[in-house]
């Protein structure tokens, strides 16, 4: 567990610590840990694009050749390079459903600390006969642990998917794939199978929403898994 920022230097998160998880934190510079850690990031990153535009030669020499530019050693380099680094989403993220009740509710896609970039596709079932549109909305988590509860979780990105033919029975499936790209980006595509085009949403998981296709507001049609 690596403690950063000027608060870990209180006794008070020591001691937390140590009764939560029986071990004694040891504190490696927390005013800097970020900071380093960005810049052995970047250096990282300028490592890999110098010895991705090496062309017609070996690996082995390409890194060799970026030490000796660096000013690092091969096996510093080397080490920097063969180095996987994951990025993880910082919280939950689901679609709002109904239950068999009629209940509303947040299904999860994606949870906190699952590693970029992440897909999922779950399918779903329209909630009434004659069933003519679709909403969908993404919802983030918004308390410290994921809750099913609407109002514990903020919508980010909604859509409708419109132009369901008439004639369609309560139950009629609608695929919904969600993804999650390194930089936190969200698209989610609702497809019905009726229709020929799905519905495409997209937005950032931190900044606002952006809805689909714009349209008049009809009554709201939810999904729900099939029982």
């Amino acid at each position: 567990m690596l403690l950063v920022g000027g608060m870990s230097k209180s006794p008070a998160v020591a001691r937390r610590l140590q009764e939560e998880f029986g071990f004694n934190p040891q504190l490696a510079d927390p005013d800097l840990a970020v900071a380093k850690g960005a810049a052995i990031y970047g250096q990282k990153k300028e490592l890999e694009a110098y010895v991705e535009s090496a062309t017609g030669v070996d690996k082995d020499v390409a890194v060799r050749d970026a030490a000796a530019k660096y000013g690092l050693s091969a096996t510093a380099a080397a080490q920097l390079v063969d180095t996987e680094v994951s990025n993880v989403t910082s919280r939950g993220f689901g679609l709002s459903l109904a239950d068999s009740s009629g209940q509303l509710y947040v299904e999860f896609l994606a949870h906190a600390n699952d590693t970029l970039p992440v897909e999922s596709e779950q399918r779903f079932f329209t909630v009434a006969d004659n069933q003519t549109e679709v909403l969908v909305e993404v919802y983030e988590q918004a308390t410290a642990d994921e809750s099913e509860r609407l109002g514990d979780n903020k919508k980010i990105v909604e859509g409708r998917l419109m132009g369901i033919p008439s004639g369609q029975p309560k139950g009629s499936p609608v695929d919904v794939r969600f993804s999650m790209a390194r930089d936190q980006t969200i698209e989610v595509t609702a497809r019905h199978s009726a229709l020929s085009q799905p519905l495409g949403a997209a937005g950032g998981g931190r900044d606002g929403q952006r809805r689909g296709p714009a349209g008049r507001t009809p009554k709201v049609d939810l999904l729900k898994p099939k029982a």
